[in-house]
């Protein structure tokens, strides 16, 4: 069984091979081996645990240059491993109703490689797309200014910001034309 996951990184295209090993440092966290061959990273044994044995798993990982970015393909083979065999043909024999164990880790850990690849690409994407977002802080809109001092007030202030006078809500404020 094969299947594809790709997710769009936007960043600008001078920063690929920092796309490549920062996909290498991830992958290296979730799998038990990780090569690369230039810009390509084969990965297998993702999320490996007690149900892994019943499959065989490796991931392709290329990244194509986009419009705005990088577009990271994974083309993973997944099929069922030798201990799958051993042990559905020995459920078989098992009174015939042991076969099904093996079938049901062997899909369940298709859904955990196929979560995992995604949380890699999910945290790239948010390490490169984080660095070209400014950071701005956020300014609430003047809606009118204090009797007191006649500095400006922010919507949802209860006091003035300059002179501390307590503003109530049924207060009417000045409006500067």
């Amino acid at each position: 069984m094969r299947f594809e996951i790709s997710e769009q990184i936007r960043t600008p295209r001078d920063r690929g091979a920092a796309v490549v090993n920062a996909l290498e440092m991830q992958l290296r966290k979730v799998s038990r081996k990780v090569e690369r061959s230039g810009d390509v990273l084969t990965a297998s044994a993702i999320e490996a645990s007690f149900g892994s044995i019943n499959r065989f798993d490796r991931s392709v990982i290329q990244i194509h240059p986009k419009d705005a970015g990088f577009l990271c393909v994974a083309d993973v083979t997944y099929r069922p491993s030798a201990f799958f065999w051993v042990f559905f043909v020995i459920g078989l024999f098992a009174y015939f109703l042991l076969w099904w164990p093996p079938i049901i880790f062997y899909l369940f850990q298709r859904k955990t490689v196929r979560s995992a690849i995604s949380d890699v690409f999910a945290r790239v994407k948010n390490e490169f797309e984080m660095d070209a977002i400014p950071l701005q802080p956020a300014v609430k809109p003047v809606v009118g200014y204090c009797n007191g001092c006649g500095a400006a007030l922010q919507m949802g202030s209860r006091f003035c910001s300059s002179c501390g006078a307590t503003l109530e809500p049924q207060q009417k404020l000045s409006v500067r034309p």
